[in-house]
């Protein structure tokens, strides 16, 4: 291993060594060409514009601090550690740059073509944050750190060992495409991928009426957000992925599309406007597709639902200006019912929608989601964090030779 500085002003980085490197910074020229087992200077001492070009052999590392020239090229490069970038610096480089070992990837604001993290055991880990056209996770171990990553796609589709960490800043990507190497995101194959998901959330941002892609496999998500304000277009969600939240922010007609069953959707937030209705349906028209709804909608309207199964009862609420397209089970075309009504009961155990619910103290246990009947009266269960309901009745309790009143 040596080091290489840049001293060949403005002259192709290939295979030819000429006068353009030395081994310290602003010595004299000739030194060999750097590969993957040297590490590459360009600092204060380095001018000109180093063209990155076919013959390469690449670098070790790459590192920048300091200089004020430019790296341009298309040609591929491969770096077996660390790349550095600087603000000060000029950078037109659209090549793909391989990273084939454990390093940290700085850009200082700078955007990147595409990226290729392909290494047995190796970590790259992000330094800021990242702005890229393709993020490709083949092998080895991504962690975006605390930083935001902003890129057309990132895709992660092989059977590699491989760890996608995606840390707690907002992913933001532009692709538009229904191919599983155009998409935004694919991460369909999910053998041998450990994923974090963190405290990350993704934001689909293409503003076009191009119809996109999210192959997210079988894995959780944070929030996914359909974004791009203008563009009527088609969001597929490709397979039976898990989202704390679905949402979008797009304030046009759009359409929500599930390509297979079973994705599991904590929050609903997905909403249309008059004269803006947000389709729900299908693939194929006619043939229903089945998600899990953890928590009963609210505010939701203006939707057209069409082919669409919810697992669980009363909890797909979608307004009463939403229509229904058909084939549709357990979508219910209201608004949500109220909650805190105040129930008047002793305690006991009550049947409540076929199950037992046990009324103790002010508490109903053990029910779904809903808005049953206990005692004549309505009330809203939520499961996992009932209500309390406020009992409206005085209990006496007889003890030996004085009375004692309790409210309860």
């Amino acid at each position: 291993m040596a080091d290489r500085y840049w001293v060949g002003g403005s002259a192709n980085w290939d295979g030819l060594a000429l006068l353009k490197w030395s081994t310290s910074s602003g010595g004299l020229g000739g030194a060999s060409v750097p590969t993957t087992a040297d590490d590459v200077f360009f600092d204060n001492l380095s001018t000109g514009n180093c063209i990155i070009s076919t013959g390469n052999t690449g670098a070790k590392s790459i590192n920048c601090t300091g200089f004020a020239g430019t790296i341009s090229g298309t040609a591929g490069i491969t770096v077996a550690g660390s790349v550095t970038l600087v603000a000060s610096m000029t950078y037109t480089y659209s090549g793909v740059i391989t990273i084939t070992g454990t390093g940290t990837l700085t850009t200082a604001g700078k955007s990147l073509s595409n990226i290729t993290i392909n290494g047995s055991g190796i970590t790259v880990t992000l330094g800021n944050a990242l702005i890229a056209n393709t993020i490709t996770l083949s092998q080895g171990t991504f962690n975006a750190n605390i930083y935001n990553v902003t890129a057309a796609r990132f895709l992660s589709n092989t059977s590699a060992i491989r760890t996608l960490t995606m840390g707690s800043g907002l992913w933001t990507l532009s692709a538009a495409s229904t191919g599983t190497t155009l998409a935004p995101w694919n991460t369909a194959t999910t053998t041998n991928l450990t994923f974090n998901k963190n405290t990350a959330n993704i934001l689909l941002s293409n503003n076009t009426a191009t119809t996109r892609s999210f192959f997210g496999g079988s894995l959780a998500y944070n929030k996914l957000t359909i974004g791009g304000n203008t563009g009527t277009s088609i969001c597929r969600i490709e397979n039976a992925s898990s989202f704390t939240e679905l949402a979008s922010t797009k304030t046009v007609a759009h359409t929500v599309r599930f390509v297979t069953s079973s994705p599991t959707i904590d929050t609903w937030s997905i909403t249309g406007s008059s004269g803006n209705v947000v389709t729900v349906d299908t693939v194929t028209a006619g043939s229903r597709r089945t998600f899990n709804l953890s928590n009963v909608t609210s505010g939701i309207d203006y939707l057209s639902v069409r082919d669409i199964g919810v697992n669980q009862a009363n909890r797909f609420y979608v307004g009463v200006n939403s229509t229904d397209g058909g084939n549709n089970l357990n979508v219910i075309f209201t608004a949500p019912p109220s909650i805190g009504y105040t129930i008047t009961a002793v305690n006991g155990t009550y049947l409540v929608s076929g199950q037992n619910a046990t009324l103790s103290f002010g508490r109903l246990l053990s029910a779904q989601n809903g808005v049953y009947s206990v005692a004549g009266q309505a009330v809203d269960i939520s499961v996992g964090a009932p209500p309390a309901p406020t009992l409206g009745i005085e209990l006496f309790v007889e003890i030996r030779s004085f009375t004692e009143r309790r409210r309860f």
